[in-house]
């Protein structure tokens, strides 16, 4: 059975750690647990789960923002389904399920990013009709 909860904020770090571990996997264990103890905190922060038979599968973040060229809005951002689960459905359901918490809290559009290489996930996001309207750039600082 597949089902999906919503965490507001407040979630079990260490539940979840494994799909943020496989989403990231150049990152440590510790880092990660660290990272996300500072999400945790953003009061605009939820974490979307899906479980197949009680186990978890599946994860997208959500974190509502404002931005002058397109107002309140909701970033979908590490949307994640371990490979063993794919082709099932669930990435569209999160997206359905961040698409309902978007209108649930009056924004006006749903962003998300991709990496440019990621070709798979851009059949996904076509899909679900989301549209390319912009390029992220990144500028890393190091602090020296």
């Amino acid at each position: 059975m597949i089902t999906t909860r919503t965490y507001h904020r407040y979630f079990s770090i260490k539940k979840f750690l494994p799909l943020f571990c496989e989403l990231y996997p150049h990152k440590t264990p510790d880092i990660l647990k660290k990272e996300l103890k500072i999400l945790a905190k953003n009061k605009h922060y939820k974490l979307l789960v899906t479980f197949y038979n009680n186990t978890p599968v599946a994860i997208a973040s959500l974190t509502e923002g404002f931005l002058l060229y397109c107002n309140k809005y909701l970033q979908i951002s590490n949307l994640y389904v371990n490979k063993q689960h794919r082709n099932l459905g669930i990435a569209k359901s999160l997206i359905n399920q961040a698409e309902k918490h978007a209108k649930d809290s009056q924004c006006k559009c749903i962003m998300l990013d991709s990496y440019v290489t990621n070709k798979t996930s851009h059949q996904t996001y076509f899909r679900e009709e989301f549209e390319i309207k912009a390029y992220h750039f990144i500028k890393t600082i190091t602090n020296d």
